[in-house]
């Protein structure tokens, strides 16, 4: 089973049934504290959102901003919601820019074959148009397109353009983003996929810029997708078991909001702010301590609201 665990990151696989030929695998939601890490987020889920932790990963709700389409969603997958709401209101044709706010580039290769003019989902064999956002929720559950792989399945089917992963203690660095075609099996099936790949600066594909702090400035700016994961102002379980006993300390706490105010500060002052057309904000239960929902969710959520939408 481990190999489908591996496909499938955000998804639980399960054996249906077996005979002595055949393994017929389900896919369901994590709704175990061990799968999520974080000892708290039981309680928590239940005491915000009313929310079982079977529950959480579907969770996803667009907020008022405006012109900007916004998202705010429990896994970071389905921030790929809100630039597909944003081109069906037809604000934008595509993005020249995405400012990925992010302790993860989220570059994982999706279970998706880049066509001549289409992204497809091999599996289900159907066509995943970013445009529409009943097809990418169908793509998120199926599990072709996960946490991790979400912003590598925008690459892969949108036009070129700019990316800035912005990562706390991160290096100033750049590089293209190629398409390189691999294959993954699935069972005893062995099917094609498509994966982004860094090269060296100057090739052809996406550009990707790696910085530490939210850029004040962006060169030939037309339109932006501001992402937000909450992990990048702290990522103290980052999915990983072993730091499930991990404890809170006064000193992270300080370090949260310092990092947050940085980033509000600089948002305020960006003079890309007014080309924003589309906001994701994820939560990422598992990654992000859920003992400061309370506080960061409002903070960060109000905060970009304002600042967007001209209120701060």
């Amino acid at each position: 089973m481990d190999p489908f665990f591996e496909l499938f990151p955000d998804r639980y696989p399960f054996v249906i049934s077996e005979d002595s030929h055949f393994w017929r695998i389900g896919l369901k939601w994590p709704e175990t504290e061990e799968w999520y890490v974080d000892p708290n987020l039981a309680d928590q889920a239940r005491k915000c959102f009313g929310y079982s932790l079977a529950e959480l990963p579907t969770h996803w709700e667009e907020r008022n901003l405006g012109k900007p389409a916004f998202v705010f969603s429990m896994f970071h997958s389905r921030a790929l919601l809100a630039p597909a709401m944003a081109l069906r209101k037809g604000h934008t044709a595509r993005f020249s820019h995405i400012v990925h706010v992010d302790d993860h580039d989220d570059l994982m290769p999706p279970l998706l074959r880049r066509d001549v003019n289409a992204l497809i989902d091999p599996i289900a064999q159907t066509i995943i148009d970013l445009h529409k956002i009943d097809s990418v929720n169908a793509a998120i559950d199926r599990g072709v397109i996960s946490k991790g792989s979400f912003l590598a399945a925008y690459v892969l089917g949108s036009p070129l353009g700019s990316v800035i992963h912005v990562r706390e203690n991160g290096f100033t660095t750049s590089f293209q983003i190629a398409v390189e075609s691999i294959e993954r099996r699935i069972g005893s099936a062995i099917i094609a996929t498509s994966a982004p790949s860094k090269q060296i600066a100057n090739s052809a594909g996406w550009r990707w810029q790696e910085a530490p702090l939210l850029p004040l400035s962006l060169d030939d700016c037309q339109s932006v997708w501001l992402d937000v994961d909450l992990d990048a102002f702290c990522n103290r379980y980052d999915g990983d078991s072993d730091r499930a006993h991990a404890l809170g300390t006064e000193s992270e706490r300080a370090i949260l909001r310092q990092r947050m105010d940085r980033f509000l500060d600089r948002l305020s002052n960006a003079s890309w702010k007014s080309r924003v057309d589309a906001v994701s904000i994820a939560l990422s239960p598992g990654f992000f301590p859920s003992e400061y929902w309370n506080e960061a969710i409002p903070k960060i959520t109000n905060g970009v609201a304002d600042i967007i939408s001209g209120r701060r």
